[in-house]
This record gives C-alpha cells, sequence and structure tokens, in this order.
C-alpha cells in the first residue's frame, strides 16, 4: 500500500466499495417487483405531479424561484416534484447513477426525474457554490465513505439563508451489524447530532456551529437534522472547501491503496 495514501480514507474506501453490489441487488429487485412489498410507494414515486413537502424548507424561503438538491437519492428522489402541479427545480444525484440507469433500463422504466451522478464527499465538485435552497439527504449519507465531510459540503452548496435537512435511520451500522454501506450510525444525545461507529464518535453539532443553527430530534428510531445556514458566516468557505487538487491527489491514492489487496491477490493466482 502506497505510503502516502490516507489510511483511514483508504478503510471508508475499501468498506463503501465493497458495499456496492448489495446496494445494487436491492435495487434490482426493487424495480423488478416495482417496489418489493411498497407497490404504492413504488407508484407515487413514478407520479410526475407528485406533491412537494414545504415542511422542509427554511420559512421565508421564496417558492417560486425555490432550488433543491437531493444527494444520495437512489434512481428515484423520495422528495415530491411539484408545489400546487407546478414542478420545482429539484436535482437528484447519487454516486452509482450510471448502475441506476442501467437496472432502469434492464426492468423498461423510465422515472421522472433522472439521477444525476455526484459524490455527497465532493458536491462542490459537481455543483455551484451557494446555489441551492433546500440540500436534503434521506437514508443515505450514513452510508457515505465520509459523511462529515459531505455534510461539510452539502452546506457549501446551500444558500447563505438556506437548509440542510437530513433523515435517517438511527444507528443503521450498528443495528446491520456493519454490513456493506452501513458503516457510519446517526444519533442525537442531549439533543446534539452525533456522528459514529467503532473508531469515530463526532459531535457534528458543535462541529458545524460556526456556520449554522443545527436542530436534532429522535422519534420512533428515526434522527431528523436541520442545519439552518447562518448567512452572515463567509468563513466557512475557507474551513469547509479544501483545496481542490490536494483532495483529488488524496482520494486517487486511497482509491488505488483500497483495491490494491485485490489486484495483489489476483497476480498471485495460479495462470491457467
Amino acid at each position: 500500500m502506497p505510503q502516502e495514501a490516507n489510511s483511514s480514507l483508504v478503510a471508508q474506501l475499501k468498506a463503501w466499495r465493497n458495499g456496492i453490489d448489495f446496494e445494487l441487488r436491492w435495487w434490482d429487485e426493487w424495480m423488478q417487483t416495482r417496489g418489493l412489498e411498497w407497490p404504492d410507494l413504488f407508484a407515487e414515486r413514478m407520479r410526475a405531479d407528485r406533491p412537494f413537502s414545504l415542511d422542509y424548507v427554511r420559512p421565508g424561503t421564496p417558492l417560486d424561484s425555490l432550488k433543491v438538491l437531493d444527494v444520495g437519492a437512489g434512481p428515484i428522489t423520495s422528495l415530491g416534484l411539484a408545489i400546487e402541479g407546478r414542478p420545482i427545480d429539484l436535482t437528484a444525484c447519487d454516486p452509482l447513477a450510471p448502475f441506476y440507469a442501467a437496472l432502469a433500463a434492464r426492468h423498461s422504466i423510465e422515472f421522472p426525474l433522472k439521477t444525476e451522478q455526484a459524490f455527497a464527499e465532493d458536491l462542490t465538485s459537481f455543483y455551484a457554490l451557494e446555489a441551492y435552497d433546500l440540500v436534503y439527504c434521506r437514508n443515505a449519507l450514513d452510508h457515505s465513505f465520509d459523511p462529515i465531510r459531505a455534510i461539510g459540503q452539502m452546506l457549501m452548496v446551500a444558500r447563505p439563508a438556506g437548509r440542510v435537512f437530513l433523515e435517517h435511520h438511527a444507528n443503521e451500522a450498528e443495528n446491520a451489524a456493519y454490513d456493506g454501506f452501513h458503516q457510519w450510525n446517526f444519533d442525537v444525545r442531549d439533543g446534539r447530532f452525533i456522528v459514529w461507529n467503532k473508531t469515530h464518535d463526532i459531535d457534528a453539532s458543535a462541529l458545524f456551529a460556526p456556520g449554522a443553527q443545527v436542530t436534532a430530534t429522535k422519534s420512533d428510531n428515526w434522527v431528523v437534522v436541520c442545519f439552518d445556514k447562518i448567512a452572515d458566516a463567509p468563513a466557512d468557505k475557507d474551513r469547509l472547501l479544501p483545496q481542490a487538487n490536494d483532495r483529488i491527489k488524496e482520494l486517487l491514492a486511497a482509491m488505488l491503496a483500497s483495491s490494491a489487496e485485490d489486484h495483489l491477490e489476483a497476480i498471485s493466482a495460479p495462470r491457467a
């Protein structure tokens, strides 16, 4: 393994990469059966006029120019697509978007909104800074290989008075025995949003407090976190947005190192 690779990032990437097949198998069956045991929900997601819930939007946000980014949306966003019958400006993204498109084609499904490929940890490489009124994520950020960095990136693409809204099952990795994409837990302790696993325990409320008002609640095993961005905190740009070239170098080295064992094992196997 190259010495220059970030060992923590390597471990995170390996766990994330190993979970891809599990994730794709689930969505393949979901598409084939048109929703598994939730056919009504599948049918609802196929509606182009599905109402968008204003509960996610920060009060006072102009609705006629509303821009929404759904991060880790899967093959089709869970959000509504229209307000009073009028389509909204909604972008859905997911790192596995090309795979989802291939599965949709396999099962002859045409979703009302196509998901774009983008990585939560590097949203600013795909989308403009301070462009969205709402940046949303449901049951996906705890599957990312670096959720803390992803939250920072979500805040970067949110407008100065915008909102980042998270909805996730509590302690998903612990409940799933750290299988597949389940490598991080989200929890609320004493009203504070905590991101943790076997080696990390991070008070995300305190970490992001300089740039946002953070509200975290836990109910019926759901963790709901709202980051209302503080418009007068421009210093967060320098704090949360690293040098792009350094990040690319770190990711490339870690990505290669994360698959080094597989490649070495392959060349060590007896030749046919």
